[in-house]
């Protein structure tokens, strides 16, 4: 069974900028929660809000073999490497 709907050509247009609004939405969403627009390289109170864990948690995952890199004195965490330890984990 199908339903056919007609529609003006101001109602069709405003429908799709409708649809075009939603689907533009998702993906900022999408690229936010996938990391896309984030940075790659974390400080560690980065790394714990990105996990949603706390500091001595973080600490336990470093103590357990979670890669860190330091330049000039600061450690930065890698999102990848974090992510792949986590699956591990």
């Amino acid at each position: 069974m199908s339903v056919e709907v007609l529609l003006s050509d101001e109602q069709k247009t405003s429908l799709q900028q409708d649809i075009f609004k939603m689907v533009n939405d998702s993906l900022e969403q999408a690229k936010k929660g996938t990391g896309i627009n984030s940075k790659e390289w974390l400080k560690k109170y980065e790394a714990c809000n990105y996990l949603g864990v706390a500091n001595n948690t973080f600490d336990q995952f470093i103590k357990r073999g979670l890669p860190s890199h330091t330049i000039n004195n600061k450690t930065f965490y890698n999102r990848k490497e974090i992510d792949d330890f986590i699956l591990k984990f």
